[in-house]
């Protein structure tokens, strides 16, 4: 899907390493497409240049391709911990919705989500949980 095309002049102190022309297949057709088109699969221009890099051997080894945030994974016990917390923390109901007042709300005692996070944060540390990156919990 991707092809790598490498620079024709080396500028001294740059690490672009070559042009992407992206490409689908149908049989030995190629049909060139635009780099708007990696949204439609939902593919990020990195993912496409790490995958590129692999099968091109381009400045990296084979199996040293990182994932962003990879390193730390979120188990179900910090998950069932989240919801719990998020079960037990002060809720009401919308005057708004009228015609579903089956929604919730929080009661309005944390000023932004970073307080609602280090709450969560004191939370699991009293109980001696396991907490998730603000990332994941913000999610």
């Amino acid at each position: 899907m991707v092809d790598v095309i490498p620079s024709r002049r080396k500028v001294k102190g740059s690490r672009r390493s070559g042009t992407l022309h992206y490409y689908l297949k149908k049989g030995t057709e190629k049909k060139k497409v635009c780099k708007m088109f990696l949204s439609t699969l939902n593919v990020g221009e990195w993912m496409v240049r790490q995958y590129a890099k692999k099968d091109n051997g381009m400045n990296m080894p084979a199996g040293n391709i990182q994932t962003p945030g990879g390193n730390r994974k979120s188990t179900d016990g910090s998950r069932l911990v989240l919801r719990k917390f998020l079960l037990d923390i002060p809720k009401m109901e919308s005057h708004y919705c009228r015609a579903r007042t089956n929604k919730l709300y929080l009661e309005p005692v944390f000023k932004n989500k970073a307080e609602f996070y280090r709450e969560y944060k004191n939370y699991c540390l009293s109980s001696q949980k396991g907490f998730l990156l603000i990332t994941v919990f913000i999610e």
